[in-house]
């Protein structure tokens, strides 16, 4: 019986070694893990603040654009004001050298447009006047004037419409 016993402790005793191997192998495989999922914070921290210096930056850049295309776009034109009988007179105040390339009446009013003082196509200087003719005999309809220019040397023409005060 003694052999037998001594069998059975053997055999426990190589049961709680290979507990021992097993749990040290786990804890290995723990501490991996967790030393692991720490640089893998670390990482992540690192790539946030990385990202929210990006993005700051791109919020200044964006604000600086669009500060820059709002300074590089003209402005308006003045109003349309009556210098004197059917004379009328717009004001450059795009704050850019501008080509008006043609003015009509859009309305459908019984108008005409005269520019014969100064022909069309016609350069403004920002803050300069451009004058020219409505008449309208007899009409009961209010002109409404329609003139398309483009800032000076470029080709994209823009529109803008007005209308004389008291016609």
């Amino acid at each position: 019986m003694e052999a037998s016993m001594l069998w059975l402790t053997l055999v426990l005793a190589l049961a709680a070694v290979a507990s021992a191997v097993f749990a040290f192998v786990q804890a290995r495989a723990a501490v991996s893990g967790r030393d692991d999922a720490l640089a893998a914070q670390r990482s992540a921290e690192s790539a946030r603040d990385e990202a929210l210096e990006l993005s700051k930056r791109a919020t200044v850049a964006a604000e600086k654009h669009a500060e820059a295309l709002k300074r590089a776009a003209p402005g308006e034109w003045s109003t349309l004001r009556r210098t004197g009988g059917h004379r009328l007179a717009l004001t450059n105040t795009t704050g850019r050298e501008a080509t008006i390339e043609t003015i009509e009446v859009a309305n459908g009013a019984l108008a005409k447009v005269n520019t014969t003082r100064r022909p069309l196509p016609a350069q403004v200087d920002h803050g300069d006047v451009y004058e020219f003719s409505l008449e309208a005999p007899g009409t009961s309809r209010t002109p409404e004037v329609k003139v398309t220019w483009c800032v000076h040397g470029e080709s994209d023409t823009r529109t803008f419409r007005r209308t004389p005060l008291a016609y």
